[in-house]
């Protein structure tokens, strides 16, 4: 159980306005904020991802935001001890924390800890590789779905990445990939992490049409600002199609468009619809943690 300074954590879809309270909450205690989001961790994506600039910031740090090079993988793992260790500093100086993001699988690392997945054989991954030349990607994701649908259903499009080492895990083991995650034994009732057990978790939430509709208009926003030139400067800086950022909801939707299959209107269309789905992704991860304290948000949160 912590018993120094808060830690307290803002979750919810995306657009729902959850960087802004966790701003507004920081301010408050005096506190920082440690970013839970697999994509604003990366540099050169602050537009896509909508990470808060550093006049939104107010002066207030903020931790895991533009921090990351394009070109590493980051996983919920090395996300998690990278949290222990911010958290652990933050607590050496009983400095409140507030924990804010929306991407379902960090969020889940820091509140069940994972436990020790076996590491990558070589042998395996090759085996799959070759099988992926034969059937593609979504075959590889069709069988991941088959052996491990939990963790198939929250994965953020054709994450290859994942998909091998979620697939190499269960050859080696024969057990899902997900089954390495404690809430799997322990339930959803409360967090098994004890920094956890008496802090309160806060989710926002808005109906449908709403946040809908504030989806439409971050999407606008973002292709205002320039998303077309970020997206062109990551290829031109050498990511693929293929690496962590480009396989963002976001960011992936402009394939077609620099492959000249398809217009500007097009690929805003298609981020909108793909952030919508994303976003129901979200709530239906969320509302299976009994422990969360909702907040409903209006259109201006």
């Amino acid at each position: 159980m912590n018993t120094g300074a808060p830690i307290l954590t803002v979750l919810g879809p995306t657009a729902s306005g959850k960087s802004a309270l966790a701003i507004r909450m920081a301010r408050s205690l005096g506190g920082e904020i440690l970013s839970a989001d697999s994509r604003q961790c990366y540099r050169g994506m602050l537009i896509g991802t909508s990470a808060t600039t550093p006049e939104e910031q107010e002066g207030i740090p903020h931790h895991y935001v533009q921090t990351v090079s394009p070109h590493a993988s980051e996983t919920a793992s090395s996300f998690q001890q990278k949290a222990a260790s911010i958290i652990e500093e933050t607590q050496s100086r009983n400095t409140p924390l507030i924990i804010v993001g929306g991407s379902t699988l960090y969020l889940q690392a820091l509140l069940f800890p994972l436990e020790a997945a076996p590491p990558s054989e070589a042998q395996h991954l090759e085996a799959l590789q070759e099988e992926e030349k034969s059937i593609g990607l979504a075959g590889l994701y069709q069988k991941l779905e088959s052996v491990d649908p939990a963790y198939a259903s929250q994965m953020d499009g054709l994450n290859r990445q994942r998909i091998l080492r979620a697939l190499d895990v269960w050859m080696q083991t024969g057990r899902p990939f997900s089954s390495f995650h404690t809430q799997h034994k322990q339930g959803f009732d409360r967090p098994t992490n004890p920094l956890f057990a008496s802090q309160p978790v806060f989710g926002l939430f808005m109906e449908r049409a709403i946040l809908h509709e504030r989806i439409a208009a971050r999407v606008q926003t973002m292709i205002d600002k320039g998303l077309q030139k970020e997206v062109a400067s990551l290829l031109n800086d050498g990511c693929s199609w293929d690496s962590n950022p480009m396989k963002s909801v976001g960011y992936r939707e402009w394939k077609p468009f620099f492959e000249g299959k398809a217009t500007l209107l097009e690929t805003q269309e298609a981020i909108v619809i793909a952030t919508r789905q994303y976003a129901k992704r979200q709530m239906t991860w969320f509302r299976r943690w009994p422990f969360i304290q909702w907040i409903q948000a209006g259109g201006n949160h």
